[in-house]
């Protein structure tokens, strides 16, 4: 049974795509599969599915600690999520008690700003009445204040601290030691290649101990242009860190790098 629960799961992993994101989380959820929840939730929030999926997905969602979105981004798609379910055009207070209840204080708005609150306050400030405005101001503005109407978790739920309770990879790539007597010379382009079939986050790649070789003499770079695509193939997906040609560049420790699931390339500089 366990064996045929791992199939289907990397079989739905493998077909993910907006159509079908909420659909396959909902199935996650009655079917207890944690691999099949680590989806990427500022997508499943966009999807069309989302806007009519069961309260019991909503509510999951809600549950987690970590999320791919901001608080703010949560709270407007719920929002949305509370007018198609109710067929309504319009927002009152009454319609989101009535289909979110109890899970309406469950957002962290400890975790915002005040200006990030003020711009919800044109579209939503009629869901809010003058207590509830109070301790949202209170949570925001005193991080001493003890929250009676709301979540009081104050953590963002975007950032990256869940992730410490993962597992942590790191990838050293020992081009030479820093006691060797020769050092290893990059005269073209190094690259080096990860790919992984489980998602991952990318901390970023460091380059230590790296000198310019010029006139005899060695001397820091402060510089290293660098390239990082992360690209997918066949539902994994693989980093490439290339270092073009720098005239010549010993390095000591080389690289540590950290793998997330992706499909833009970007830029950047490291020193």
């Amino acid at each position: 049974m366990a064996e045929c629960m791992a199939v289907c799961s990397k079989f739905l992993k493998n077909n993910l795509n907006d159509d079908n994101v909420c659909q396959n989380y909902e199935l996650a959820i009655i079917f207890k599969q944690d691999d099949l929840k680590r989806l990427n939730t500022n997508a499943l929030l966009k999807s069309t599915g989302f806007l009519s999926c069961d309260q019991k997905v909503l509510a999951e969602i809600l549950r987690l600690n970590w999320l791919s979105c901001t608080e703010v981004e949560l709270f407007e798609a719920c929002m949305s999520w509370v007018k198609t379910t109710a067929r309504k055009d319009d927002l009152t207070k009454e319609l989101v008690q009535t289909q979110l209840g109890a899970w309406f204080y469950v957002f962290r708005f400890g975790s915002i700003s005040l200006g990030e609150f003020s711009k919800l306050i044109p579209a939503y400030r009629h869901l809010f009445v003058s207590p509830e405005y109070a301790n949202i101001i209170q949570m925001i503005a005193d991080k001493e204040f003890q929250a009676t109407m709301f979540n009081g978790n104050r953590e963002k739920r975007s950032d990256s601290e869940g992730w410490k309770m993962k597992n942590t990879i790191y990838c050293n790539r020992l081009l030479s030691l820093n006691y060797s007597t020769e050092p290893y010379f990059i005269n073209n382009l190094e690259t080096t290649k990860f790919s992984s079939n489980e998602p991952l986050l990318l901390k970023g790649f460091g380059l230590d101990y790296t000198r310019e070789h010029r006139d005899n003499e060695y001397s820091f770079c402060e510089d290293v242009p660098t390239e990082i695509s992360i690209v997918e193939i066949a539902g994994c997906y693989t980093v490439k860190n290339k270092c073009p040609d720098l005239g010549g560049i010993s390095t000591g420790r080389g690289a540590q790098s950290y793998i997330l699931p992706s499909k833009q390339s970007f830029r950047r500089n490291t020193d």
